[in-house]
């Protein structure tokens, strides 16, 4: 029987969305499907039939500007991969962080991914720092 591999990722919303479109390429017995989650806050993703393996992207959000806009940059938000082992009927909860609001110094959100709990983290990729007065804020972590 031939393994079935369904690709997805999770896109933070301060973060470019072409970035979560990273796919590895197929073998010619692998069926490939990408997923998208862009939308900020929670979402459940159930394992179709036939599925043993997923590959996801977490990208986290970007910080926000400083000073009313005038200050530094925001960082970037982390991009972390996995390729993960799963089930069919497995539940996977899902979390896209969004970017932090431009001008307020704010850091942006982690996106990550639960098997079927908030306590049992399988991936995380960590939101950018907000940028200030005096400079950008760092990049997020993974």
């Amino acid at each position: 029987m031939a393994r079935t591999r369904r690709t997805w990722a999770v896109v933070g919303a301060g973060s470019l969305v072409a970035a979560g479109l990273i796919a590895a390429a197929p073998t010619a017995a692998q069926a490939s499907t990408v997923v998208n989650f862009t939308t900020v806050g929670p979402a459940t993703w159930t394992v179709p039939a036939g599925v043993t393996s997923v590959d996801v992207v977490a990208i986290g959000g970007s910080g926000a500007t400083g000073g009313g806009g005038s200050g530094g940059a925001g960082g970037s938000g982390a991009q972390v991969t996995a390729t993960m082992t799963v089930t069919a009927g497995q539940s996977l909860a899902v979390f896209v962080g969004g970017g932090a609001t431009a001008g307020t110094s704010a850091g942006g959100g982690s996106s990550s991914v639960n098997a079927g709990t908030v306590g049992n983290q399988i991936i995380a990729g960590g939101g950018g720092g907000g940028g200030d007065a005096a400079g950008a804020g760092g990049s997020g972590g993974g």
